[in-house]
């Protein structure tokens, strides 16, 4: 069996979820950490960790149990009492440890059992035993305290301190303290001894105390089922930890002071977060059947021992399992690069020396080494010719190898002494010098052809492409060179870094190259455009680049051992891995799901992020604890948000917190998480916090999701604008508040060296792009001496813009039921729009020549030709063009087809045209009704086609809009004008016909009157209907319009922007054929510096009617406040005469006592309150 070979199964299911997926494994993590147990043949009593390697226990039959961690937990024992060993104390720098039976002895031992002394004290019971300095401290059951000098056994100083027994003491290099059954700490000078202050805060015995390492505060723990932590400055608790269940026996803190790992009576461990202030642990489990006595940490907290009464000990391990590494020794000298030819691998160092490795029977030594050179091998190259390995040494020569023989078959020269980097493909070798020069080979004949020059310093690394025969190279003088490998020219200079260019490496398809540089950053460069991407993240030089083979992840190497992982779809840090030594290479192992790299002389197998299907998490540091904080917000517990787990990242599905907040729908900690920087990660699947919060309905996380992107989108874009590229085009559809923020910042101005100032922008001012790289020569006409000021925008992910495809379609339709104001009044939707209604312009122009010939068709058919049925073809030709047009609209828009009046418009038209056909074949002489309504509706219809343009675009849109708003108004008209002539018909004694009278009735709303000869009755009815119809109803309909125009003038963007929406999904809702046409742009834009378009107008226009109702409704408050104002300035100014009424009459009874009599001073005294309260009240 291969080193990395097992069971593989990464989600085939394409319908399973990452979050789903994620939640069953979840689920099948054990509650509690794994765990090392060791069984001892008594109850421990006291526990002790020696510089996280040696493990002390003292058990009760006077042993000293010695666990040596690094080798694998060896036991070993020695005795030290005859009873049992009650308190140890452990002196890290000089391998010594202290222990005493409870008597008045303390013995010194190293740390193999050997006694090197004893220690007689004044007391008679130890309990207790610290080390501070250069004295031993002990307590004892009287709550007496002795420090004895550890070199001259003289004891220096005895007092009580405490009112019975001394349970704990503690101290650092300023401070000791003890505490005990009195439930008060006291606090002393390690140096001089005496007591500096006293702590009181527990309310039961104290159990165990622990100082900080800078001794800024001190933990307590005790019987009253807390733990405390004290501010040695103020002298105060800071914290207190409550969410114990019984006695807290024992606690340690961990190295990193993150956490306080308590133990307790309960058997239970837990742990509590020194920057939280939450009275619940972060996490638990049960560690022990009884109680536990003691425990310790090491390993930055990630493993901790925990020593219990039911006479184990345990080790626990809160990180995930141990990666399976594998390290090969080869080389004597610094490893320099590596190669992968299928299952072997060959390294070279500066040894001078080529190891062999055989992956499938992995061995810590070589099957071979090649050796050949004088000096150090600074690169390697396999040929892809099978068969031949080349290596650069600093020997000044490249050496050709036979990888079956392994012996080397030719030497190659050129002017150089030292080569650096070599390459080949099937017809050239070429290889980079330190002079700056690339020298160039013929693979076949192995003749020097040409030398490349143009780097003025050392050529670093050189890549080939497979088919375009260019060349990269990269120097020490901080450029890559891209060069034409036909001509042997330099096609391409690239500034690339602020230091020297260190490696680069050429993606599989070619489609971006990373360079890296001693500048500590990484740059992607899309080889098309050359537009470059930065990753900041190392802090050391960088040696080392690689891409994975399924393009996932970029590796990266540093010269102070930092391994970093790289997202490479969003340009994002995904792991970090801390070494001691320097990264020269690394090389990826698909079939072996594996990486390998180098470390100094060393090379280290290890597995890739995606190498199995069990839950891993990175980084590993306190990996329990964050699985517990996963669970705990599952399972719907109240988990306060804490910014430490922000950069976890579980693999093989890369869900993070924003991912679990997202599916929570948590929006609180979705703000936070986002503000704090948590990475927004794709997953293995393809899902994003946004697409899962989507998904779930969730829509205040996805708002806030939305409104952090915009807000933080300088940092994080442009590629956190790719992973929600197909939520872009979704959002209409949800009522969000925050989108149009979003589509604000995903159409940046883009700002570049090489982008013009000037020029005179083009007639198609927008243009798609399938890269980043803006369009100059299409866009405008750039340092036209008659040019104005100018800017490029463009957007930070691609869109579908083909005509008539489905994904744009579908984008449409949602804008086009989207009735937020704000969206369409955002830069990136209108160009889009605009870009549309270019694509379909030819098309509209099209059909309204078309329907401007169907509409003089039939005026001439109607006039004077209806009995000719030559018209009858063209008119019978057109029809059926716009009635398939009509079939193929319905198809594809069943539902939504005759929810549109133009469409409802349009199939009457083309329904009465084939009627009027149909007749015209009977007979000419009953063709007047139908051909005038196919006349008036082609005459609208082709009025309606003026949509077209912009100045009648909105007065089309008035037109239906009154349409609409009329309707409930013309109801109402035509019942009164009934009414109306119901009353003059019985007023006139039957004497005119119903119908005159209606018709009359109407004239009568335009002020034509007939009233010769009429009656009283009539004279009545006339003035109710001149009250009603004009003065009421007609004021009515003013009204109605008034509020109609101001209306469609404050959402006139919105409007006119769905006018073009509606022109564009109708033509294309013929073009079946492009359906499929998906592919997806980048969107582009030319205009004028601080210029005003037309939808800019709109847009400023809605945002003044915006900006006056707001002073309306303020002014409004302002008045109101006034008022209130007045109020209570009026009331203050009663009060105040109260008041000095009230100070008169006081002097006159201070005065005059004894003329005052009881009841005066009664009515005095109500009638002063009543004007000292009423006031108040009213105020």
């Amino acid at each position: 069996m291969s080193f990395y070979e097992g069971e593989y199964s990464m989600l085939i299911d394409k319908e399973v979820s990452s979050m789903d997926y994620f939640l069953s494994a979840i689920k099948s993590i054990e509650n509690r950490p794994k765990m090392y147990s060791i069984n001892c043949s008594q109850a421990p009593k006291c526990l002790g960790l020696y510089q996280g390697s040696l493990i002390f226990v003292g058990l009760n039959d006077g042993n000293v149990l010695k666990i040596n961690i690094k080798e694998n937990y060896a036991e070993t024992s020695f005795k030290c009492h005859d009873s049992a060993v009650k308190s140890m104390a452990i002196d890290q720098n000089k391998n010594e440890i202290f222990t005493s039976r409870g008597d008045e002895i303390i013995k010194r031992w190293n740390l193999d059992g050997d006694l090197l002394d004893e220690y007689k004290t004044q007391s008679e019971n130890i309990t207790a035993l610290c080390l501070a300095q250069k004295f031993i401290v002990s307590g004892d059951k009287e709550g007496k305290i002795c420090w004895v000098e550890k070199k001259t056994k003289e004891l220096k100083n005895s007092q009580y301190a405490h009112i019975g027994k001394i349970k704990t003491l503690a101290s650092k290099a300023k401070y000791t303290a003890s505490a005990g059954n009195d439930a008060v700490i006291k606090i002393f000078s390690s140096e001089s001894l005496d007591q500096l202050f006293v702590l009181s805060g527990h309310t039961r015995e104290i159990y165990k105390l622990e100082f900080s390492n800078n001794e800024d505060f001190l933990i307590s723990a005790g019987g009253d089922n807390t733990i405390s932590v004290w501010d040695l400055n103020t002298k105060m608790i800071s914290t207190v930890f409550s969410g114990h269940e019984n006695w807290v026996r024992t606690f340690c803190l961990c190295p990193s002071e993150e956490y306080i790992i308590s133990g307790t009576f309960d058997h239970n461990v837990r742990f509590w977060n020194l920057k939280s202030k939450e009275s619940e642990p972060e996490g638990s489990f049960p560690a022990h059947e009884k109680a536990i006595i003691g425990i310790c940490s090491y390993n930055e907290g990630n493993t901790i021992i925990t020593a219990s009464k039911d006479k184990t000990i345990k080790i626990w391990y809160l990180l995930d399992s141990e990666e399976n590494i594998k390290e090969l020794q080869g080389h004597s000298d610094m490893v320099t690069d590596l190669v992968l030819d299928e299952k072997i691998m060959y390294s070279s160092s500066m040894d001078g020396s080529i190891c062999v490795w055989n992956l499938q029977r992995i061995e810590s030594d070589p099957i071979a080494k090649m050796i050949g050179h004088e000096k150090g091998i600074r690169d390697i190259e396999l040929s892809p010719l099978k068969g031949f390995l080349y290596s650069a040494s600093e020997d000044g020569t490249i050496k050709v190898w036979d990888t079956t023989s392994r012996e080397c078959n030719a030497t190659l020269t050129a002017h150089e002494h030292i080569f650096l980097c070599v390459t080949c493909n099937d017809k050239l070798i070429l290889a980079g010098g330190a002079s700056g020069n690339i020298s160039v080979w013929d693979a076949a004949t192995r003749v020097l052809i040409k030398t490349l020059k143009g780097h003025w310093n050392g050529v670093s690394h050189i890549k080939l492409t497979r088919e375009t025969n260019k060349l990269y190279s990269s120097s020490y003088d901080r450029t890559i060179r891209i060069w034409d490998l036909i001509e042997f020219r330099q096609l391409k200079k690239i500034n690339a870094h602020d230091g020297a260019v260190t490696k680069i490496e050429l993606s599989k398809i070619e489609n971006f190259l990373a360079s890296s540089s001693i500048d500590k950053l990484i740059n992607l460069w899309e080889t098309d455009s050359l537009i470059e991407t930065s990753l900041r993240g190392h802090s050391w030089d960088i040696n080392s680049l690689c891409i994975s083979n399924d393009e996932k992840y970029l590796y990266s190497g540093s010269k102070d051992g930092a391994l970093i992982v790289w997202f490479i779809a969003e340009r994002v840090e995904l792991v970090r891995l801390q070494m001691n030594g320097s990264i020269n290479a690394i090389i990826d192992i698909p079939y072996e799901r594996a990486i390998a790299h180098t470390l100094d002389n060393k090379i280290i197998l290890r597995k890739n992020l995606d190498s199995t299907t069990e839950l891993r998490s990175y980084p590993k540091k306190h990996s329990f604890l964050f699985y517990s904080y996963v669970k705990n917000l599952l399972k719907g517990k109240h988990v306060p948000y804490t910014n430490q787990w922000n950069n976890y990242i579980i693999f093989p599905m890369r869900v993070n917190l924003l991912h679990i907040y997202a599916y929570l729908n948590d929006h609180k900690k979705i703000k936070k998480a986002m503000t704090n920087l948590c990475r927004f990660l794709i997953t293995s699947k393809g899902e994003n916090p946004l697409s899962i919060a989507l998904d779930r309905k969730a829509s205040r996380s996805a708002d806030e999701i939305i409104k952090k992107i915009a807000n933080i989108s300088s940092i994080l874009r442009p590629y956190v604008f790719h992973a929600i590229e197909s939520q872009i085009t979704k959002l209409p559809k949800y009522k969000l508040s925050n989108i149009h923020l979003l589509y604000e910042a995903v159409f940046p101005r883009w700002k570049k060296k090489n982008l013009p100032k000037f020029g005179v922008i083009s007639n198609d001012s927008i243009v798609k792009s399938e890269n980043m790289d803006i369009k100059i020569e299409q866009l405008c006409e750039p340092h036209a001496k008659d040019g104005e000021s100018i800017i490029f925008k463009q957007s930070l992910c691609r869109i579908s813009l083909s005509l008539g495809s489905k994904e744009s379609r579908k984008f449409l339709k949602r804008l086009l039921y989207c009735d937020d104001t704000e969206v369409f009044q955002i830069q990136f939707i209108q160009v889009i729009l605009q870009y549309k209604f270019q694509q379909v312009r030819k098309l509209l122009f099209i059909q309204l020549g078309l329907s401007l010939l169907n509409l003089i068709l039939l005026i001439f058919y109607a006039i004077s030709y209806r009995y000719s049925l030559w018209y009858i073809i063209p008119l019978m030709l057109i029809n059926t063009i716009y009635f398939l047009f009509g079939v193929l609209q319905w198809i594809h828009n069943t539902k939504s087809y005759f929810r549109d009046f133009w469409n409802w418009l349009e199939s009457i038209r083309i329904f009465m045209v084939y009627v009027c056909t149909c007749l015209s074949l009977i007979s000419a002489e009953h063709m007047q009704i139908p051909l005038t309504i196919c006349i008036f509706i082609s005459m609208f219809r082709v009025f309606v086609f003026f949509r077209v343009f912009d100045k009648t675009r909105y007065m089309i849109r008035m037109i239906v809009e009154v349409i609409k708003d009329i309707v409930p108004f013309l109801l109402i008209l035509l019942m009164a004008t009934f009414t109306i002539s119901l009353g003059f018909y019985l007023a006139s004694d039957f004497q005119t016909k119903l119908p005159t009278q209606i018709l009359n009735s109407y004239l009568l709303n335009f002020g034509q009157l007939n009233a010769d000869d009429e009656n009283v009755m009539v004279w009545c009815v006339i003035s109710f209907a001149f009250f009603l119809n004009p003065l009421v109803l007609m004021n009515l309909l003013i009204a109605i319009m008034g509020d109609t125009f101001d209306r469609v003038q404050y959402s006139m963007t919105i409007a006119n922007y769905k006018e073009i929406i509606s022109l564009v999904l109708e033509m294309e809702a013929g073009l079946l054929w492009r359906r499929g046409n998906n592919q997806k742009f980048y969107i582009q834009q030319c205009l004028e510096r601080d210029g005003r378009t037309t939808s800019d107008t709109l847009l400023w226009e809605g945002k003044i009617k915006n900006i006056q109702r707001e002073i309306k409704s303020i002014n409004e408050n302002v008045r109101e406040n006034q008022k209130t104002l007045g109020e209570i300035l009026r009331a203050t100014s009663s009060m105040d005469k109260k008041i000095s009424l009230m100070q008169v009459q006081k002097n006159n009874f201070v005065e005059k006592p004894r003329e005052c009599s009881q009841f005066e001073f009664k009515d005095m005294t109500k009638t002063l309150l009543k004007g000292i309260l009423k006031p108040k009240i009213n105020t």
